[in-house]
């Protein structure tokens, strides 16, 4: 305000008319809280500040707004500190909260069709840069002209704001670069500016865009279609090698199982297939877990399906939240263990097993008590753990999925 006069909204954003400082509210009159509201929604714009009916007074990072404004609830546009409220009840704005739409509208094609890169931060909003990389004088002389005509193509008239070039060292290097930094436009000026600086106006610019982005959908169609035939084409390749792999796994006496309840010493196996070579191969997975430990453990190891106990296990231990697999190919019985299993029989049918009970213990498990000695080591063999602390007395706890088996092997 100079003289008593409240300043032209053309005069306040000339480029260097800054005003002093002022510390009183040079407006007593109370403002229609909606303003406020808008302004808190979405900032403020050029239009808007034109037609406001109160003093603005322009400063280097911000504009104030004289009045008396109610309570302010809202300081964050766009996602950072650019509205606040002063102890004299006016509102202060910097320009980053100034015609954040129209400067969305004129760098996104800048952005999209030119390759300007864009800043956005508490600072500068939006702000946006042409540049090119150079390692030589002779290459610095050779770009400065062509970014000097770049800049003085801007019509700075039509903002408030500045452009120009500048020269910029970082940790890449030392680049040239056009700077448009707006402070505020009118939208009667959207058009023009955009024509200083690209040739074009704004709905030539989003015609290009929307162009660019039906190829760009289109593209990416074709290249997933692409991928998708690709990738059938390799799995019918691969399907045969797959099918072999099983069946060696499930002729070495492998089973596939599915919802099965990860326990300690379980073996799972899987058949791996190049999909350059197509060469076969197996990968194991050893589980474990200690009374101690909340959750499982695993190593993987590779070795011929049939010799699983020259299996190169990992000496990396990792660990795992699962508790469960969906399905997987299961460790087969091994020779010895297969004849303690037989042995079950004969004791089964001599009666050993009498004196001995199957439980369910919880959810995921079931738990074998009573006379256990005699079958103790057919009941090792297939799994089962030895505790005897368990709640119900001592006995041997094996996963809720081998209680059919389990069954099998106590029932006389």
């Amino acid at each position: 305000m100079t003289g008593g006069k409240m300043k032209k909204i053309e005069k306040l954003f000339t480029t260097g008319n800054f005003d002093s400082k002022n510390i009183t509210n040079k407006c007593n009159r109370a403002i229609d809280p909606g303003l406020l509201e808008t302004i808190e929604t979405s900032g403020a714009t050029f239009e808007l500040l034109e037609g406001i009916g109160a003093p603005v007074y322009k400063y280097r990072t911000q504009i104030t707004i004289h009045g008396l404004f109610p309570e302010l609830k809202n300081n964050r546009i766009g996602g950072y500190y650019n509205v606040f409220q002063n102890k004299n009840k006016s509102i202060g704005v910097k320009y980053t909260a100034i015609d954040r739409e129209k400067k969305r509208r004129i760098f996104a094609i800048l952005r999209r069709l030119y390759k300007w890169n864009i800043i956005n931060n508490s600072s500068d909003y939006f702000a946006a840069y042409y540049s090119d990389r150079f390692t030589s004088k002779e290459k610095y002389l050779e770009l400065l002209p062509e970014f000097k005509k770049r800049a003085e193509k801007i019509d700075k008239s039509l903002f408030f704001g500045s452009a120009g070039v500048e020269l910029v060292q970082t940790m890449y290097g030392y680049y040239l670069r056009v700077v448009l930094d707006i402070g505020a436009i009118a939208e009667k000026n959207v058009d023009p500016l955009l024509i200083s600086v690209t040739g074009e106006n704004e709905k030539t610019g989003i015609a290009k865009i929307e162009e660019m982005d039906l190829q760009e959908k289109k593209e990416r169609a074709a290249a997933d279609a692409e991928r998708d035939r690709a990738a059938a084409e390799l799995a019918e390749k691969m399907k045969p090698y797959f099918e072999h792999g099983r069946a060696a796994l499930a002729a070495a006496g492998w089973q596939r199982r599915e919802n099965i309840e990860l326990s300690d010493g379980l073996v799972t196996a899987a058949v791996i297939v190049d999909r350059e070579t197509m060469k076969i191969s197996y990968k194991f997975t050893k589980f474990s877990k200690n009374a101690r430990q909340k959750k499982f453990r695993f190593v993987t190891g590779s070795a011929d399906v049939c010799d699983v106990a020259a299996v190169a296990w990992d000496t990396y231990e990792r660990q795992t939240y699962k508790t469960s697999l969906k399905a997987a190919w299961m460790r087969p019985v091994a020779p010895k263990k297969a004849a303690r299993v037989a042995a079950a029989g004969s004791a089964r049918a001599s009666g050993v097993v009498s004196g001995v009970q199957l439980i369910d213990y919880s959810d995921r498990a079931v738990a074998v008590i009573g006379n256990t000695k005699p079958i103790k080591d057919i009941l090792k063999a297939a799994g089962g753990r030895f505790n005897f602390r368990l709640k119900c007395g001592a006995g041997w706890i094996f996963p809720k999925t081998q209680k059919e088996d389990v069954k099998k092997l106590i029932t006389a």
